[in-house]
């Protein structure tokens, strides 16, 4: 049986195994060969060795807790709440230093990448421990400096080692001859996938917190779930099985989240997230609804040329703008029906949401185009596109793309992004100024027959 954990005792854990994981995975964006190899002395640890044995360790710390209930029992009076504190402030504190183990030593069996995956997987493992493993409380077992610990405190260690090797790297980072990059490499794989989730996921977020009314989110398992109305494209999950276990419990809890609100259930799931997702939603009676090509730039690689229309001026929408932005949107939309009446609503509330921001293409005066993007952890989402019909052809969205990326650099993005239809123009454009497919993205709907009504079209930022 699992450990009975307060509700209250779980979140705090998840949240500092989640903080600690995202902490060392932004050290650690961007590397090549010569930094992770880089050692500041002879004496020291490499990038790549502090990795290894971050690795090492926390697989460790999986078997002590696989054995917990066979440990001693806990001696009568401990003050476990204060132990819990002590394992999150001060053992990840980098003064004083200890010798490792031979056994957790680096042996460079692995490269970088390698031991960057195995990382990943040994994080989502002891996620899966403190909600899956029995005797987290109870039962101790001798830490070789600090003293016993329960189970749940060596969880706590996980997140606690991890820091205190974050730290470290952050040290290696900081000395002097580390070799410079002319551009940081950026490979597709679940710590970028788990970047632009999280950015899409918030660009959504703070666009239902600005829609108001009945309109509601909240995050569940990590995942965002957001409500914007039955039918509407928003209406749906980002981020599901990226950030923690998808498991029944969570996935039925999000069902009851847009059930109880008349609404489809639909998932934007990410193949980064596991087959096991998928197996686990087509056994529940999902069926995929829309498929999206989510793409990157990297933007410390260079950006788009200026445009090379001088008859055209880019600026960043004010608040005055708002209907003039939302207008000219449905506009460029107007062929499709309908659906101009519904980007107009969604640009008005896109104007609103915190943290996105308008541009305006204009020609002699008028608004031809609009763009936007949204900021989220140094990502910027871009979103927004739209060109009315008689001025397409004349450079506006290269132009407004080339603004909005010099914007994002100018505010300390390192990532773009946007979300496309797979094999599109739009697509096809993005990669010509050098975005680049980090995955094919499914939306998967439960009981597709007896479905709300729904947006014709999967969600596109561009």
């Amino acid at each position: 049986m699992p450990s009975l954990l307060s509700p209250n005792e779980i979140s705090n854990a998840t949240g500092y195994l989640i903080s600690t994981r995202d902490a060392l995975l932004h050290a650690l964006s961007g590397f090549d060969a010569p930094q992770w190899d880089f050692k500041p002395d002879p004496g020291r640890w490499s990038i790549a060795e502090i990795l290894e044995h971050i690795v090492l360790v926390e697989n460790r710390i999986h078997a002590i807790v696989g054995g917990m209930q066979d440990a001693p029992p806990a001696e009568a009076g401990r003050n476990d709440e204060q132990i819990d504190e002590f394992v999150m402030t001060a053992a990840p504190q980098r003064s004083p230093k200890f010798q490792s183990p031979p056994r957790f030593e680096p042996s460079h069996q692995w490269s970088p990448a390698e031991a960057l995956d195995r990382f990943n997987e040994s994080r989502a493992r002891t996620l899966h421990l403190l909600v899956e493993a029995p005797s987290l409380r109870g039962h101790v077992l001798p830490h070789p400096i600090f003293g016993p610990w329960d189970g749940y405190q060596w969880i706590l260690a996980a997140g606690a080692h991890l820091a205190r090797h974050t730290s470290q790297i952050l040290e290696v980072k900081a000395c002097a001859g580390l070799p410079e990059l002319g551009g940081q490499r950026v490979f597709a794989g679940l710590a970028l996938a788990r970047r632009l989730e999280d950015a899409e996921g918030s660009a959504g977020a703070s666009f239902v917190q600005a829609r108001g009314g009945d309109a509601v989110w909240t995050r569940i398992a990590g995942a965002y779930a957001m409500f914007d109305g039955v039918g509407s494209p928003l209406t749906q999950t980002f981020g599901l099985g990226m950030f923690e276990p998808a498991t029944d419990l969570a996935i039925a809890q999000l069902e009851d989240f847009f059930r109880t609100r008349g609404a489809a259930v639909d998932h934007e799931v990410s193949p980064l997230a596991g087959v096991a997702l998928i197996q686990s939603l087509t056994s529940r009676g999902y069926v995929p609804l829309e498929l999206s090509s989510v793409l990157f730039l990297n933007l410390t690689e260079g950006r788009p040329d200026p445009p090379l229309n001088f008859a055209l001026t880019i600026r960043v929408a004010s608040s005055h703008d708002r209907d003039a932005y939302a207008h000219a949107a449905a506009e460029g939309w107007s062929e499709a029906g309908e659906l101009a009446h519904q980007v107009a609503d969604l640009g008005r509330v896109l104007f609103a949401a915190n943290g996105y921001v308008g541009f305006l293409v204009e020609r002699n005066g008028r608004i031809i185009a609009t763009a936007g993007l949204a900021i989220h952890n140094r990502v910027a989402l871009l979103a927004g596109a739209s060109t009315i019909p008689e001025a397409r052809g004349l450079g506006a969205q290269r132009a407004v793309l080339a603004a909005r990326l010099r914007y994002a650099v100018e505010e300390g993005c390192d990532l773009a992004m946007m979300v496309t239809e797979p094999g599109s123009a739009s697509q096809r454009n993005a990669e010509r100024h050098g975005f680049r497919v980090a995955y094919t993205r499914t939306k998967w709907r439960l009981d597709a027959a007896q479905r709300a009504p729904s947006h014709p079209h999967p969600i596109v930022w561009g």
